[in-house]
């Protein structure tokens, strides 16, 4: 099996901690290094049901309502960012953001910016803006 982009990017964060002093900040997989908000912490000493429900096979509302929907630095070739395209109706714009090259098979209009997720959220919105969609 080979190693996705992200793991294969791990070696190097490494390799900058480790050997060149440098602080990374690991915002993708394994376990978090920055402080959880205070609010956040707050919401989950207040949750007070007794099961945490999965949701709805066929997608959260929000998701399957959306004119929009916006996907950030992911192959699709993981789930569960695998199987978001099927739950997204066919009439929504969807974009897609990522440095890779990305198939898609979804019956939805799949946009595809081949950017990092900075530079490619700022083409986005001017993408958005232009089309009067914002």
């Amino acid at each position: 099996m080979q190693f996705s982009p992200i793991r294969r990017f791990n070696v190097f964060a490494f390799e900058a901690e480790r050997e060149h002093g440098k602080k990374v900040y690991r915002l993708n997989i394994g376990q978090p290094d920055i402080e959880t908000p205070p609010c956040f912490m707050e919401a989950i000493r207040k949750f007070d049901k007794k099961v945490i429900a999965y949701a709805e096979s066929q997608g959260i509302d929000e998701l399957r309502d959306a004119d929009i929907f916006v996907i950030i630095g992911t192959s699709l070739n993981v789930y569960p960012a695998a199987s978001l395209l099927q739950y997204v109706q066919p009439s929504a714009q969807v974009y897609l953001i990522d440095p890779n090259p990305v198939q898609t098979s979804a019956s939805c209009n799949v946009c595809v910016i081949q950017k990092g997720a900075s530079e490619g959220v700022k083409n986005l919105v001017e993408l958005l803006k232009q089309r009067s969609e914002i």
